[in-house]
């Protein structure tokens, strides 16, 4: 008994002057110990820590600790516990701790309850204060087989760790094939037992490789063409996803696995050169490829064995290895002396026009477009097309279009046709027919009657079953379309009544039901235009439906309303809500809407011009933190781009710390306005994938200002789409079109437009399977993919400047003017309120009786920001003496050059 109090005695003694905690080498940490005895014989040891290390040990005497009240304790079975042996009789546990796991923890506690007769306890309390993370990396070291040995081949006291591939702090040295590029190494001395409570890291590797190879499955090198070393990928024109590899060609394969690729879109001009767009990254290093294309992929490595800020590049080629041959056959009208075949010279991106040839004579098409060919009369060529001079051509017209493997040859036969020459088809066919009959009657076949056993009569009708076996294996794919068209047709029975007039139609011809006033109802019937009075001018405005929008219930308490408002229709699952884009100082009431509102999904159709200078649009995302009030916003994740020209940002958002709501915005940024949508922007795609994350979303929809026809086109589709699915007496979209026109004012969409939307529908229902039709949709692809050709060969005989211009032309209606005029009826249209706070000089002149002269027309205010002032010399800018009542009007061009105009009105004799 003596001795073992002599043991606690001893033990407690040692306790009890253990000395402060000595600063490590790598001097990043700091402590104040204090010791306090209780009235319970109960000896307390309590330190301050301070530490911007990520990981840290903390070291607690013996093995056999008891709970302390109700916080978490140490333990020796926790699973970051190292046991280091001073001597035979003492044993110390080091507990790790990770920034990451435990940041938001202050307090740890080490108890040890003696369990023998003298009852007391003895206990650590260590409180943590986690400074701003710094890593305090010793070197960067290039990797190989004899420096991991070396490193590795410490003595016991040294005790190495690092974050392994799926980001798990691991005990010793990793293999070869774990080591990657952005991997910490963290070495501990463990020599320091008595002097020291914790650890910090004595040193910090990072390490660096020789630059990688990208990777591709499938990827064949192809030889250089104009100095450029393309890699080829064959692909059909269905949509694919590729994944792509940053590799090295030894035992270190997984350096890279972490790193980022870059990227960018390839387009050959009409010089016959390879322009690339800005490179962007690419998440989690794959992306979707909608039919065929050439991308350049790149990776920068900031520091690798060839030198610093190394850029890795491969361009790819993705498509046919074959050549491809389109042919077209076009009946041209005698009395169309306007019409010239052509071959254009932007029709494809990942190739470029490099000959052509009409009806045998051939033509070649040089670097500096000049025209190689034994009858260079024959053609002519701009810097958008290559046209054959002669007018109503009649014959073959071949546009050869090189790819870095092949070539795509555009097959176009001409005819030339008359009305009146025309033939009836359905006539002659008939009377072949009935020709053939009558022939028939007058030469009846005769079959001689044999007398035939029973056997041969069972042989024959087992031939026969063998034989319908067979083919019904052989068509089996067609059977078994054939009957889930037929239960797709019984459950959908409007959308196939729908199908059997779409694919019976031209696209031009059924989209006229868009701008057919009859099919609307009375209100929208009376849309037009009207003549008012407006600052002594008579001008005209759409005379539209004064529609009294019912805002999202958000909006109802906000100091500056958000115009957003739902779409109101029994039939849909999905919640749509349209808005303008909010001003720069709305950003916050915006968040805030979507907070409250609950929406899941913001689909922000923002055209992005690369080419242009101006760069003051503001967006109210494309930030990763941001903090309004009691409202919290914060980046999560930029995903995986479904296509190359849509980005998709996750962001959380926290109000008055209850739960964060998730949000997605897709930023739909090359998708022009006032313009069609292209192929490598599909609605139906983007849809699928909201629908994908959430069955029942809330989406909110917005362009860069107000609501425009690309708005319209996403709401129609999603509407008209959830509408037809669950509602089956509804077999004509322009029922729900209607319904939603009946509640907005505006919502024009051109004929165009209108059939990109059906041309997605067929899309999404067919890919679903709810539309059976393969032999019917790929004629049907085929009408609409000649369709939207013909529309661009207007372009021939322009280029140039005026070429964008003419793009807009062709596609204008008269539905495309009535939205865009609605837009300038309601763009940035202020409430009264805000009126008079910005136009204060011109209200307070025009209550001046002696100065409202000033103002000719009382019903114009102007802004006192960009006010026109003269006379500045003598008065402040501020006065009213100097005041003129106009507005400088400041903006820029896309080269980027400032312009200026000044907008007033005719001046009074006073202000002469």
């Amino acid at each position: 008994m003596v001795i073992l109090n002599g043991i606690i005695i001893i033990l407690i003694f040692t306790c009890k002057f253990i000395s402060p905690a000595v600063s490590t080498p790598s001097g990043d940490v700091l402590s104040s110990t204090e010791e306090i005895e209780n009235k319970d014989k109960q000896l307390l040891e309590k330190y301050n820590l301070e530490t911007d290390s990520d990981i840290i040990f903390i070291k607690c005497p013996l093995t056999n600790y008891s709970e302390y009240q109700n916080y978490t304790l140490f333990s020796n079975q926790n699973d970051n516990t190292f046991q280091i042996f001073e001597d035979s009789s003492k044993k110390f546990n080091w507990y790790l701790i990770e920034r990451k796991k435990h940041m938001n923890a202050s307090n740890y506690y080490c108890k040890q309850d003696n369990g023998l007769l003298v009852k007391n306890e003895f206990e650590w309390i260590i409180e943590i204060n986690w400074k701003k993370a710094k890593q305090n990396v010793e070197k960067k070291i290039f990797i190989n087989k004899n420096i991991l040995t070396k490193l590795c081949n410490v003595s016991n006291v040294i005790q190495i760790f690092y974050i392994n591939i799926k980001g798990a702090l691991t005990e010793g040295c990793p293999n070869l094939n774990q080591f990657y590029k952005s991997q910490l190494l963290y070495m501990f001395n463990f020599t320091e037992k008595e002097e020291s409570k914790y650890l910090v890291p004595y040193k910090i590797l990072n390490f660096y490789f020789k630059a990688p190879n990208i990777i591709i499955e499938g990827e064949v090198k192809l030889n250089n063409q104009n100095s450029i070393k393309f890699f080829f990928v064959k692909k059909d024109f269905e949509t694919k996803r590729f994944n792509v590899k940053l590799k090295t060609d030894n035992e270190f394969s997984n350096f890279y696995h972490n790193e980022n690729v870059i990227f960018s879109v390839g387009k050959y001009d009409v010089n016959k050169k390879l322009i690339f767009s800005k490179m962007k990254k690419l998440m989690n290093n794959s992306f979707d490829i909608v039919g065929y294309g050439i991308y350049q992929l790149g990776y920068i490595c900031d520091k690798c064995q060839e030198g610093d800020n190394v850029t890795v590049k491969k361009t790819y080629y993705f498509g046919p290895k074959k050549t491809i041959v389109n042919k077209i056959i076009n009946n041209v009208n005698n009395e169309d002396l306007s019409y010239k075949a052509n071959c254009s010279r932007n029709l494809y991106k990942f190739a470029y026009l490099e000959k052509a040839s009409f009806n045998g004579i051939h033509v070649d098409i040089k670097n500096n477009s000049k025209l190689v060919s034994k009858d260079l009369q024959q053609f002519s060529i701009n810097s958008s097309h290559l046209t054959i001079a002669k007018n109503n051509p009649r014959g073959i017209l071949k546009c050869y279009y090189k790819t870095p493997t092949s070539y795509i040859i555009k097959n176009e036969n001409f005819n030339v046709i008359s009305k009146m020459g025309r033939k009836d088809l359905k006539h002659d066919d008939k009377n072949s027919v009935i020709k053939k009959v009558s022939q028939l009657n007058k030469n009846p076949k005769t079959s001689k009657s044999s007398n035939s056993t029973l056997i041969y009569i069972c042989c024959l009708i087992g031939v026969m079953l063998l034989i319908i076996l067979i083919i019904c294996y052989i068509k089996k794919d067609s059977i078994k379309n054939s009957i889930k068209r037929r239960k797709m047709m019984k459950k959908y029975p409007n959308i196939y009544n729908w199908w059997n007039i779409l694919k019976n139609s031209q696209p031009n011809e059924y989209g006229k039901v868009i701008v057919n006033t009859n099919f609307f109802e009375n209100q929208i019937k009376n849309y037009g235009i009207r003549q008012v009075t407006f600052g002594g001018d008579t001008i005209k405005q759409l005379n539209e439906t004064n529609v009294e929008y019912k805002l999202v219930k958000s909006q109802n308490n906000l100091p500056y309303i958000i115009m957003a408002s739902h779409i109101e229709l029994k039939d849909i699952k999905s919640k749509f809500i349209i808005s303008n884009y909010p001003y720069e100082e709305n950003f916050p009431h915006f968040w805030r809407m979507i907070y409250e509102e609950g929406i899941t999904s913001v689909v922000a159709i923002i055209h992005e011009n690369v080419h242009s200078k101006i760069k003051d649009f503001k967006y109210y995302f494309k930030i990763e933190k941001a903090s309004y009030d009691n409202c919290e916003i914060n980046l999560l994740k930029v995903k995986n781009t479904i296509f190359p020209t849509i980005n998709v940002i996750e962001y959380s958002i926290s109000m008055n710390n209850k739960n964060p709501k998730i949000v997605n915005i897709y930023h739909v940024y090359d998708w022009m306005e006032n313009s069609l949508l292209e192929t490598n922007i599909e609605i139906d795609k983007l849809y699928k994938h909201i629908i994908d994350n959430n069955s029942k979303p809330t989406i909110l929809v917005h362009s860069h200002v107000s609501p425009c026809s690309r708005v319209y086109s996403f709401i129609y589709f999603g509407t008209v789409l959830e509408t037809m699915e669950k509602n089956k007496k509804i077999s004509s979209p322009m029922v729900v079109i209607n319904e939603i026109r009946e509640q907005r004012n505006g919502g024009y969409i051109s004929i165009q437009d209108y059939s990109v939307i059906m041309f997605n529908l067929v899309n999404y229902w067919v890919e679903k399977e709810l539309l059976v039709i393969k032999h019917y949709y790929t004629k049907y692809v085929q009408e609409y993919s000649k369709y939207r050709f013909d529309e661009r060969r207007s372009e021939a005989i322009f280029s140039g400047n005026c070429r964008p211009f003419v793009c807009f032309a062709i596609q204008l209606s008269r539905n495309s003017i009535y939205e865009m005029l609605h837009q300038s009826q309601y763009i940035y249209k202020l409430d009264s309120k805000t009126i008079k706070t910005k136009c204060r000089r011109f209200y307070q002149i025009q209550k001046n009786s002696l100065l409202n002269f000033k103002n000719r027309f009382p019903d114009i205010p102007c802004y006192d920001f960009k006010s026109i002032n003269y006379d500045t010399v003598q008065n402040p800018t501020d006065d009213i003496n100097n005041y003129y009542h106009g507005n400088i009007i400041e903006y820029k061009t896309t080269s980027g050059m400032k312009r200026s105009i000044i907008m007033c009105q005719v001046k009074t004799k006073f202000a002469y």
